[in-house]
């Protein structure tokens, strides 16, 4: 899940900025560090870096969460993956909707 992304290759999303989708242009910098975040130094918008991901705002570890998914991938019932996951029933419920594992 975890997908490292290069400031460099970041760009401002703003439509009114001059640097619009331009990349390379060293106009970006960190902003802050938990979530972390960027910004224009020519705008001064700012945006969460991994804000489109899935695993976005989650609050489990990732690792749990990815070892469910192998679990549910294998055709385990989710009482079972959430026994073996110490996580609820519902939570593994909303995993599988989220990140659209097949039934």
């Amino acid at each position: 899940m975890e997908k490292y992304i290069s400031i460099r290759d970041q760009y401002c999303s703003n439509q009114a900025c001059s640097f619009y989708k331009q990349i390379g242009k060293q106009n970006i910098a960190i902003h802050g560090k938990k979530p972390e975040r960027l910004r224009c130094t020519s705008c001064r918008k700012t945006w969460v870096l991994h804000k489109n991901g899935p695993d976005y705002y989650l609050k489990s570890d990732p690792e749990k969460i990815k070892k469910a998914l192998e679990l549910l991938s294998l055709g385990l019932t989710i009482r079972m993956i959430a026994k073996r996951c110490k996580a609820s029933t519902s939570t593994i419920q909303r995993w599988k909707a989220k990140f659209q594992v097949p039934p």
